[in-house]
């Protein structure tokens, strides 16, 4: 269209051929409606950008807009339950109301339901693991104690030379022998099977005395989420 145009303008012709000239009254229009559509469809994209734009922003957000539903949607749970509770609690209310008005009963008891409880009132789980770990460790520490005041043996030249008033003429090493070595890694096998033993003692001490570990465990979980730690 624009060549057409060009070329149309570089030709000498009269105002009055032009005007009778059906031809160039066609490339004319047509060339105006280019120029119109052009400038719609350049309106039109300056809106898509915006529109893709303002899309971004939006998908940037999603993830803490997600995260503000799924809180608000475990609010709405709790709060339509205790809703459903105070509801039927007014409708028996307003029942024996209506009942004691028109004397329709002589006498009406109204009876809750009873509610189970979350937590148990006695014993106090949490106290007796208190205890029993304290005196797990102190009784360890007395025999730990009452072995060493028991054990009268002498292993130091400063012991023997305390206990017979004179200094040793020769002191010998010790000469480690085979069983020793083999008490020595008995020893060390223990002291890494003990720490396992008493971790998931003291585990499933909680989860029968106290309250089940995945209890324990979503209640940290609901409470990470809460303070918005958790990564996702």
């Amino acid at each position: 269209a624009e060549s057409i145009e060009n070329s149309l303008k570089k030709q000498p012709i009269e105002p009055t051929t032009t005007k009778r000239n059906p031809l160039a009254q066609r490339l004319k229009i047509r060339i105006s409606a280019n120029e119109n559509s052009i400038q719609k469809y350049q309106i039109d994209l300056t809106k898509l950008r915006k529109k893709i734009t303002t899309i971004e922003a939006r998908v940037l957000k999603t993830p803490e807009v997600e995260r503000g539903l799924i809180t608000l949607k475990r609010d709405h749970t709790e709060i339509f339950q205790k809703y459903s509770e105070l509801q039927a609690k007014q409708g028996k209310a307003q029942l024996a109301q209506n009942l004691e008005q028109e004397k329709k009963a002589e006498r009406f008891i109204l009876l809750e339901p009873p509610i189970l409880p979350t937590e148990p009132v006695w014993p106090d789980r949490l106290k007796i693991v208190a205890i029993g770990g304290f005196l797990a460790f102190a009784s360890g520490i007395g025999t730990a104690l009452l072995v060493e005041l028991v054990d009268k043996r002498v292993r130091t030249p400063a012991e023997l030379e305390a206990l017979l008033k004179h200094p040793p003429l020769v002191s010998i090493p010790y000469i480690k022998t085979q069983r020793d070595t083999q008490k020595k890694r008995y020893k060390i096998g223990m002291a890494l099977i003990f720490p396992t033993l008493l971790v998931l003692g003291t585990l499933a001490a909680i989860h029968t005395l106290y309250k089940p570990l995945d209890i324990l465990f979503y209640r940290a979980w609901v409470y990470l989420d809460k303070l918005s730690i958790l990564p996702f």
